[in-house]
């Protein structure tokens, strides 16, 4: 697939708002006149915003955080093999979790929050939660962090 337009946002700015439209040449034009000065942005153009992407792709490229996240990803996968778990879903450092269907999710995400896991549920999705830990996650938290998710699911017969 290769979108005429691609929106990009959030993990660009290392934590400073900023996003982006990525397109053709002849696409980005249009957005000049039609409609006029459309392609101006809330945050457009800010230096320290600007200066932060910047910073944040380098060390993204530099320290191949993309292909670690790969590797990561199926280390979470390997790891997260319990009965109460139907499937994990995802693709690099974005996943769910699907969970059986007598594992209460919400109590569930309140008792990981509780055992120090930061995670949410999806609300098209109400038998997962979401697993998006930040890309610079170490081997070790992850296992860490596998071990007590399996331990909360050993609760639930």
């Amino acid at each position: 697939v290769c979108p005429d337009i691609l929106t990009i946002a959030k993990g660009m700015g290392g934590g400073l708002p900023i996003g982006a439209m990525v397109a053709s040449q002849r696409l980005t034009q249009l957005f000049t006149h039609e409609p006029f000065l459309g392609h101006i942005t809330t945050f457009g153009g800010n230096a320290v915003c600007c200066a932060a992407a910047h910073a944040s792709l380098n060390v993204i490229v530099n320290e191949g955080l993309v292909e670690r996240a790969a590797a990561l990803h199926e280390k979470w996968i390997g790891l997260l093999q319990h009965p109460n778990i139907h499937c994990v879903k995802g693709i690099g450092m974005m996943m769910a979790v699907e969970l059986k269907a007598h594992v209460p999710v919400l109590p569930f995400v309140n008792a990981c929050y509780e055992a120090g896991i930061i995670t949410d549920w999806f609300l098209f999705n109400d038998r997962a939660i979401r697993i998006a830990p930040p890309l610079i996650i170490t081997e070790q938290q992850v296992d860490e962090a596998c071990a007590i998710l399996l331990r909360l699911l050993d609760q639930y017969p």
